[in-house]
């Protein structure tokens, strides 16, 4: 009887420590999935916040250009060679300090007359841009924004555009984003950045450059190759996989699907989202691994003690049940297993408070590791304040040497309206400080 009865507890001990070891396994998933949502979230904020500092600090460039005399002296019927090419050369300097792809001046009709490129082999001068959904759009609106693959250059980019004037023309800025996709592939994140139809258009990864997030309709890629915004790029879509919540699976041909965390955000000032896909699988697993251990532990011991009262209670009973000349050994045995169990017990509160003391660094690091997010985006912040104070600057640098330029010319009636640019330039320094 006393046999069966210990089997029988053995088999509740074994499923006792099975049950803990998958249950520790999944509060420990659990977990490490909320860490690793919190880091991703922190992560994705940062990211969204330097793309739309990027974009604001050019989208101020071509309203500056637009307020400028020269450029709308260069779009005048009878403006001369010479002009346009001065003009050019101006704006190669400031493609130069500003970091802009490439700079162009666009008549009415479409013909470009001057770019910041003009001096290379693939000039925008003489090109015909009136098909463009920007050109269409400063015309019309006043101003227009599209994302596509440059026509001539081959590379994608945002072209920002502004009309000059009362329908003079439109002078245009492209963007390119090899610099934030440069430091997007420095962290362990995927990121990408996907318009209002989920067509990726900025990506850490260039080979996902122009592929969607869900199949499009034949109409769409018709629309967008008769657009001509990305050439002749497939639009294929991404392999990735819904696998529950924010999770998704990356397939890779014939490689097993690696499991991400899918987080995306919106970037503002546009229909733009912004997203990164956050490799789960190595911390889960640690995760889950030290999770197991831990219950398989806790409970090891849980019925190791059972397994102990239990051998004390029959040992026990059998000394009450002997003879009274064994009663004093027997005390004494007693007496040297209680110190046993209380050694063994002390062990165990020194595991618990070590395990106290883990849990508490754990926590410290991680107040840590907020507090240097918190840093980094104050970094940045202040990094897009000096540029949007060095952009009024470099403009101001432009109307004081233009100034010098027609003072010396006699023109005395646009050096005076250049110095009046250069007061509304001097107020928004001011306003920005």
């Amino acid at each position: 009887m006393r046999g069966a009865l210990q089997w029988l507890l053995l088999g509740l001990c074994v499923l006792a420590m099975l049950a803990a070891t998958w249950a520790g396994g999944r509060v420990a998933e659990r977990w490490a999935l909320a860490d690793l949502r919190r880091t991703a979230r922190a992560t994705l904020t940062i990211q969204a916040g330097a793309l739309h500092t990027e974009m604001q600090r050019q989208s101020a460039l071509p309203l500056a250009l637009a307020a400028d005399p020269e450029i709308a002296a260069v779009l005048r019927p009878d403006a001369g060679a010479g002009l346009a090419d001065r003009v050019s050369a101006r704006l190669a300097e400031v493609a130069g300090a500003t970091g802009a792809a490439v700079i162009y001046v666009i008549r009415p009709d479409g013909l470009t007359v001057a770019a910041s490129n003009a001096a290379s082999g693939r000039s925008f001068v003489g090109n015909n841009y009136a098909f463009r959904p920007y050109f269409r759009a400063a015309v019309a609106e006043g101003s227009g924004s599209q994302f596509a693959l440059g026509t001539v250059s081959g590379r994608p980019g945002l072209y920002l555009a502004r009309r000059v004037g009362e329908g003079v023309g439109v002078v245009v800025v492209k963007v390119e984003f090899d610099g934030v996709e440069a430091a997007w592939r420095e962290v362990r994140e995927r990121v990408l950045v996907t318009d209002a139809r989920g067509i990726v258009l900025v990506a850490s990864d260039p080979a996902w450059r122009f592929r969607t997030l869900a199949a499009l309709d034949a109409a769409a890629r018709d629309r967008s190759r008769e657009a001509l915004e990305f050439g002749d790029a497939p639009l294929d879509p991404l392999p990735l996989h819904p696998a529950g919540d924010d999770l998704v699976r990356l397939g890779r041909g014939a490689a097993p699907a690696q499991l991400m965390l899918m987080l995306d955000a919106p970037v503002r000032d546009t229909d733009w989202r912004i997203r990164t896909l956050t490799p789960i699988a190595a911390a889960v697993e640690r995760e889950r691994t030290q999770g197991r251990v831990i219950a398989l532990l806790a409970t090891g011991l849980v019925c190791l003690g059972l397994g102990t009262l239990i051998g004390r209670r029959a040992r026990t009973q059998a000394r009450l049940a002997e003879e009274g000349a064994r009663r004093i050994e027997l005390e004494a045995r007693v007496s040297e297993r209680t110190r046993e169990l209380s050694a063994a017990n002390d062990r165990l509160r020194e595991e618990i408070l070590e395990r106290a003391r883990s849990e508490a660094e754990r926590e410290r690091l991680g107040r840590e590791l907020a507090q240097a997010g918190r840093l980094a985006a104050l970094g940045q912040f202040a990094a897009s304040m000096a540029h949007e104070i060095n952009q009024p600057l470099a403009a101001i640098r432009s109307y004081a040497d233009n100034t010098g330029i027609l003072v010396r010319r006699g023109r005395v009636d646009d050096a005076a309206e250049n110095v009046a640019a250069i007061g509304r330039l001097v107020e928004r320094i001011g306003g920005l400080t």
